[in-house]
């Protein structure tokens, strides 16, 4: 099976998704609505996580394939190869092939090897031998039902000792990654706004950047919590005459 995406699309995608990459970038291939647009369409969707933040993007494509878990420095190189092609045409295109891959020396029962992928740029498009082989994971080192229940704030994650209070505070690994997003997106034509959103029974927050990305942050627990900040101003004081 195969799956032909954009370059351009394919190199925005990842390059997103390596900002919240830890253990690497979960990819799956699937058929779904967009928008308010009628009918489905093939989808490349992705996501991936530092425990401090999790983000998911996804992209139009062309055929389908196994789901696979990228590691990220695969995904650096895809996206240098994808780069290059699309500052040769801007309509170039990759297909990525998913194969299982041979069983290591010492197999664990029940275990899947893994896949091998194969980055290429699409020979109906153009002369090129741009060919990048790697291993890739099975989607089971990063399950979709944990960022599912995230999404959808399943009940069983609320938090029953969570106290909601005026503050949040947050460290730079739970920001950092959304604010680098939002201002790689941000071009002269085209302004994106980062959105949080928070629930009063659990801590982590939903976060939206424009219309194709979506993820979550979790911020630094604050034991007690503080409704104002613990220091004052120290402008000096001004009288305005009456």
């Amino acid at each position: 099976m195969t799956i032909t995406i954009g370059a351009a699309s394919l190199a925005r995608l990842l390059t997103d998704l390596l900002d919240t990459a830890g253990a690497g970038i979960r990819l799956d291939s699937h058929r779904a609505e967009i928008g308010d647009e009628p009918g489905q369409r093939d989808v490349l969707a992705g996501f991936s996580s530092t425990g401090f933040v999790m983000g998911h993007t996804w992209a139009e494509c062309i055929g389908d394939g196994p789901s696979t878990v990228w590691p990220v420095d695969a995904a650096v190189i895809v996206v240098g190869i994808c780069k290059a092609l699309n500052n040769k045409s801007d309509i170039a295109t990759v297909d990525i092939l998913a194969e299982t891959a041979p069983p290591p020396e010492n197999p664990v029962e029940g275990e899947h090897p893994g896949w091998t992928v194969t980055v290429r740029e699409t020979p109906a498009l153009f002369d090129s031998d741009t060919v990048f082989e790697f291993h890739a994971k099975h989607a089971s080192v990063i399950r979709e039902e944990q960022v599912w229940n995230i999404f959808t704030e399943a009940p069983e994650l609320a938090d029953p000792q969570h106290v909601d209070s005026a503050q949040t505070a947050w460290s730079v690994n739970a920001l950092a990654p959304l604010l680098r997003i939002v201002k790689r997106r941000c071009t002269s034509k085209h302004s994106e706004q980062l959105r949080l959103f928070r629930a009063s029974d659990r801590s982590i927050h939903l976060a939206q950047i424009g219309d194709d990305w979506l993820g979550a942050a979790v911020p630094v627990k604050v034991v007690p919590p503080e409704e104002r900040p613990s220091i004052e101003p120290l402008l000096p004081v001004k009288v305005l005459d009456a």
